[in-house]
């Protein structure tokens, strides 16, 4: 910037020019900051995807470990012929990735649902559309499901 004193000498006082119309280095970090954001935002965008904000929440690219570290939430997604839907197994996290407890339920995907752990292993489940649901641990391969009022209104698939 450019400014004048009272005795008509001229000072420079940084890259834009006033009073002759020029805008030299200040046009130049405009077009510069614009280039950086330009390059930055698919960057973000990647580090930023579909990665949960949850440790224990389990997506279809991210799978869940358990608060014990014994087991891992695997969400996968699938169709019934009438909708989209997802689900979950439950895999050691020790030995073979075969499921330990696959869920029977279908939750639709067009509906907002979240898959998580909870204290003592219990497998949650919320949907926007249906309510909220977990199942406890009862040993290795047993996992007991308990209702809600809204759990009639699921279509339970075999």
């Amino acid at each position: 910037m450019r400014a004048e004193a009272a005795d008509g000498e001229a000072y420079e006082l940084g890259g834009v020019w006033a009073g002759d119309g020029s805008r030299t280095s200040g046009m130049r970090n405009v077009i510069i900051g614009v280039l950086l954001a330009l390059l930055l935002m698919p960057l973000l965008r990647f580090a930023c995807a579909d990665r949960p904000s949850d440790r224990y929440e389990a997506t279809v690219r991210y799978p869940a470990t358990s608060p014990s570290a014994k087991y891992r939430m695997v969400v996968m997604r699938g169709n019934d012929g009438d909708s989209d839907f997802s689900k979950f197994d439950i895999v050691s996290t020790a030995g073979p990735t075969e499921a330990l407890f696959s869920c029977k339920w279908h939750f639709r995907t067009r509906d907002t649902t979240y898959f998580l752990w909870g204290p003592d292993d219990r497998a949650w489940v919320y949907s926007g559309d249906l309510g909220t649901f977990y199942w406890e641990h009862i040993n290795d391969y047993a996992w007991k499901n308990i209702f809600t009022a809204q759990a009639r209104y699921l279509r339970q698939r075999s």
